[in-house]
């Protein structure tokens, strides 16, 4: 009895492993242009899908393909890889101290509308032994497995996603306001701008806040498209002086949950542009009251905060803290409130 019950929990637990590679080739180009908001930055390119760049993380490539089943992430690695020496003078603004000094990579699964996909991010240029070297080719070597738990489990992928038509162009804001965005804004992040009817062009995003502690609370499955004010677009024709207005929110907002005004994972909060063949979102017109106003008002509160996270007290946890008082026993701060009352 006791080696039956060891057979059967065995075959319920032990999976078949199946190891996998996968050839990759990056095709350098001399330089590509990156734009963040009015800034454009020059550094070295290859494919445009398969380049991600972050002034504050560097540059990365990465690709994503197909597979029937999980991979065992901890089982990747990389062989077989090929470098050329890259010049300081061909990084352009590349900052040299964002390429790390070793091989860096990172492998994970993901799932969207049923479709088991691998994605990996890698460091396309590394500094070994202070040598500049960008990555030509190499091999990625993993294994999959059909657990049991995988079996069990229901695929919970967003069906009739916004994303699933059209073409989508990402940019990024830091801050909450207004922002117009202008024909040749729309130029840089690559929408054919001569070809298109702007009243088919709208602007997606959630919002720079953090999601909820709680993992039941409602929060949006899919993209949302946001309402925005597209002035000229009547003719049907984008023209020089055509502009987009929105309401954008940023990262910093106060989290009751958390005490804090800063997103604790990101200084940026992410927008798409969509461009398609249907009528796009826009604000629309409210009648204005009629009669005389019962109340005016000459004043508005205006907020602003000092927080900088810099410590965290046993290094665990999300509570961060900033400017420690120890030896010195005050500090100053300066606010600026222009016609303050």
């Amino acid at each position: 009895m006791k080696k039956f019950l060891f057979f059967l929990l065995t075959s319920l637990f032990l999976s078949p492993i199946y190891s996998q590679s996968r050839q990759i080739s990056i095709n350098w180009e001399p330089e590509t242009s990156i734009i963040f908001g009015n800034t454009t930055k020059k550094i070295p390119g290859f494919d445009k899908n398969k380049l991600d760049y972050n002034p504050e993380t560097g540059l990365w490539y990465v690709e994503e393909w197909l597979v029937p089943n999980e991979i065992n992430a901890q089982s990747a690695e990389l062989i077989n890889v090929r470098y050329q020496p890259i010049s300081k003078l061909e990084l352009k603004d590349l900052p040299e101290n964002l390429i790390p000094t070793e091989l860096t990579f990172s492998m994970g699964n993901a799932n969207a509308r049923g479709k088991k996909s691998v994605l990996l991010r890698l460091s396309p240029i590394v500094k070994i032994n202070g040598v500049l070297q960008k990555i030509t080719s190499l091999t990625v070597s993993y294994r999959s497995s059909l657990s049991s738990s995988s079996r069990l489990r229901m695929p919970t992928a967003v069906r009739n996603s916004a994303l699933a038509s059209g073409e989508w162009f990402k940019f990024y804001i830091e801050e909450t306001g207004v922002f117009k965005l202008t024909k040749s804004f729309l130029d840089q992040l690559g929408v054919d701008v001569n070809n298109v009817d702007p009243r088919n062009i709208g602007l997606y995003g959630y919002g720079g806040e953090m999601l909820p502690l709680a993992n039941d609370e409602f929060y949006p499955e899919d993209i949302i498209e946001n309402s925005i004010e597209f002035v000229g677009e009547e003719d049907g024709e984008l023209d020089s002086d055509d502009y987009i207005l929105f309401y954008g929110q940023g990262p910093h907002i106060y989290n009751d949950e958390s005490i804090t005004y800063n997103n604790l994972y990101t200084d940026r909060t992410y927008y798409y542009i969509y461009v398609g063949n249907k009528a796009a979102k826009r604000i629309s017109n409210r009648q204005l009251p009629t009669g005389s106003p019962s109340e005016s008002f000459t004043t508005f509160h205006q907020t602003q905060y000092h927080e900088s996270d810099e410590f965290n007290l046993i290094q665990v946890g999300r509570r961060w803290f900033g400017d420690r008082f120890d030896a010195e026993p005050s500090k100053e701060f300066s606010f600026a409130f222009p016609n303050r009352i």
